[in-house]
């Protein structure tokens, strides 16, 4: 087991990637992983928190402006970004939904996990993570209102309380964890990346339910959404990322996943009452990019000088 979670946390990006892959080409595996979401988030949160230093978290709190300003703007920056070019492009109105949803929901426990596998600030990432989500019930609504009155389907308050709880209680096990068994952490970094990569392996197989039947009933149409879906998210990445520049790579990389990684299950369940098959589609082409994009990144950091841990 040691040996097939080093092999995953050397190779993360590719795990994720092959996990959707199968997802997609498998309808029946993918439907078995659909119930075991909450679990991965769990898994995946809990290994990225292991590689969570204390002296990484009181750095962080010794930066407290800067984290505050990434929180803003992934929170707040990334829906008025996305919005004003909604009104400068003016698509499709049942596109412009889906794209909306995708933008006001808050930043998603996977970026906790990314960061592990590309070797950025985990820190940093669960930090905005658990805020962000924290925050979410608070501001969600008036956000919805904000877009001509939307009806939410389900109580924000409820479900970012129980996505809290999954990534609260997962870091607090990875406290405890780091705390008793500091040593064997210490000799086996891969392997706790690897946990988190598999969890999100998992999680990636399990949301590519019912992207199959999708892609065969209108693949022209499918193939052009998902496109757009990764050109949005890589366009907000390079937003976030290039915002924070100055602040180092690491720090602006970190920012850029926040600000690009969404919780996606959130949007489906909150407005599944005002829910367009066009904006259900975008949702989906986004949980591909999603969970596909690391290995772009990965890329990228690896031109820009330092190969990912």
């Amino acid at each position: 087991m040691r040996k097939l979670l080093s092999l995953a946390g050397r190779n993360g990006a590719h795990v994720v990637l092959a996990g959707v892959l199968l997802g997609l080409a498998a309808p029946a595996v993918a439907d078995a992983a659909r119930p075991l979401l909450a679990a991965a988030i769990f898994a995946f949160t809990f290994g990225a928190a292991l590689k969570v230093q204390p002296d990484a978290l009181r750095n962080e709190a010794a930066h407290l402006p800067r984290t505050t300003l990434i929180l803003v703007v992934a929170t707040f920056g990334v829906p008025l970004l996305i919005g004003g070019l909604l009104l400068l492009l003016r698509p499709d109105p049942s596109l412009a939904q889906g794209i909306m949803f995708w933008a006001i929901v808050p930043t998603s426990p996977a970026t906790v996990a990314f960061a592990a596998i590309l070797g950025l600030p985990t820190s940093l990432a669960l930090i905005i993570t658990l805020v962000a989500t924290a925050a979410a019930p608070a501001y969600l609504t008036l956000l919805a209102m904000a877009q001509d009155g939307l009806q939410l389907a389900a109580d924000p308050l409820a479900l970012c309380l129980k996505l809290l709880a999954l990534t609260g209680s997962a870091f607090l096990a990875a406290a405890l964890t780091r705390r008793f068994a500091s040593a064997t952490l210490a000799r086996n970094p891969d392997v706790l990346t690897g946990i988190a990569v598999l969890a999100l392996c998992l999680a990636g197989l399990g949301s590519m339910t019912g992207m199959q039947a999708a892609a065969m009933a209108e693949p022209e149409r499918l193939a052009a959404i998902t496109a757009l879906a990764y050109g949005v998210t890589i366009l907000v990445q390079a937003f976030g990322t290039a915002l924070f520049w100055r602040c180092g790579r690491e720090v602006a990389l970190t920012a850029g996943l926040a600000c690009s990684a969404r919780t996606l299950t959130l949007a489906w369940v909150m407005f599944a009452a005002e829910m367009t098959p066009l904006a259900n589609a975008f949702l989906g082409g986004a949980m591909v990019a999603k969970y596909t994009l690391p290995l772009l990144t990965r890329t990228a950091i690896a031109r820009l000088g330092r190969p990912p841990a």
